[in-house]
C-alpha cells in the first residue's frame, strides 16, 4: 500500500470499533473509491466480511448494523462448489449512482431529463394522475420505492393508499425504462477505476460480484448495460435491489438499504 494511506479506528458502536479503518480524502489523490475497494478486499483477512461507507471501512459481524446510505461496498465469505468440494468465495457488492459512475454528467447532462428521474414522473402520472418529481423531496441514499412513497405522502396521498398501489408504481418505471432503454446511459458517467476494477473481479474464480443498490432491479441492469459494464457481473446476475424491500418508512432509509445486502447474501 502506498505509504501516504492513513488508517485509523473511527467512532462505531462499542464491540465493533476496533475492526474500522478510515482513509482520509485527501491521502490518495489519484485513486477513486474502486480502486480503494481493490486494495481493501485483496488485502481482507479471513473474516465474515467488510463494509465500506465513503471513507470508512468496517468488517461485517452476522448482524450488521445500518451504516451511511451512500458510497457503500459490502464483502461476506461465503462458501459453495460442485461436486462435494467446499470453494471459498468472496462476496462484493457494488452501489450503483455515486460509487459505480457520478448523475448529472456526460451526454444528456441534467439530472432532470435522464431516463431514471423520468421513469419516476411517468409512475406518478399514470398512477396517481399527479406531475410530480423527486426533487420535491430529499432524497439522498433512499431507495426507489422510499423515494416513491415520500413524493407521495407530501402530496397529500395517505400511506396505505400508496402501499396498496406500490407494485403498479415499480411496474410503470419499469415500463418506461425498458421503452427508454437506449436513454439508460445519458447522464451517467463511469468514475475512474472502476471498468478495471470489474473486470479485474470478474476474471477471478474466487469472487463473486454482485448489486445492492436502491435502484429497482431491471433498472439497475439497464443503467450496467448502457454503461458497458454488465458483462463484468457474475452470472447469473444477482443482489440486492431496490424492488426487493421496503419498510415503507422514508426516516428508515439506512435500515432498508442494510436488508438489501442481506438479500443479495442470501442469494
Amino acid at each position: 500500500l502506498p505509504s501516504s494511506l492513513c488508517l485509523y479506528p473511527t467512532q462505531l458502536s462499542e464491540g465493533r470499533r476496533r475492526h474500522a479503518v478510515k482513509i482520509p480524502a485527501d491521502a490518495l489523490p489519484p485513486f477513486r473509491t474502486a480502486s480503494l475497494l481493490l486494495l481493501l478486499t485483496l488485502s481482507l483477512a479471513p473474516s465474515q466480511g467488510l463494509h465500506c461507507g465513503g471513507s470508512a471501512a468496517t468488517r461485517l459481524t452476522k448482524d450488521p448494523s445500518p451504516w451511511p446510505a451512500h458510497r457503500r461496498y459490502s464483502v461476506c465469505r461465503l462458501r459453495g462448489g460442485g461436486g462435494g468440494e467446499m470453494v471459498k468465495k468472496t462476496l462484493i457488492t457494488f452501489d450503483i449512482d455515486g460509487t459505480i459512475c457520478v448523475q448529472g454528467k456526460g451526454e444528456g447532462g441534467s439530472k432532470e431529463r435522464m431516463m431514471h428521474t423520468l421513469a419516476f414522473n411517468h409512475a406518478f402520472n399514470k398512477v396517481f394522475g399527479v406531475d410530480a418529481h423527486i426533487g420535491e423531496v430529499h432524497h439522498a441514499g433512499s431507495t426507489d420505492q422510499l423515494i416513491l412513497m415520500h413524493v407521495l405522502l407530501e402530496r397529500g396521498f395517505a400511506r396505505e393508499e400508496v402501499s396498496a398501489k406500490m407494485g403498479e408504481l415499480k411496474e410503470a418505471m419499469v415500463e418506461y425504462a425498458r421503452e427508454n432503454r437506449e436513454r439508460a446511459g445519458e447522464g451517467l458517467v463511469l468514475l475512474p477505476g472502476v471498468k478495471e476494477t470489474l473486470a479485474y473481479l470478474g476474471a477471478r474464480d474466487d469472487v463473486l460480484v454482485g448489486l445492492v443498490t436502491g435502484n429497482l432491479e431491471p433498472i439497475a441492469w439497464l443503467k450496467m448495460e448502457a454503461l458497458g459494464v454488465r458483462g463484468h457481473f457474475s452470472e447469473p446476475a444477482f443482489g440486492g435491489f431496490g424492488s426487493d424491500y421496503t419498510s415503507g418508512d422514508p426516516n428508515r432509509r439506512a435500515e432498508d438499504r442494510a436488508e438489501l445486502v442481506k438479500i443479495a447474501a442470501q442469494r
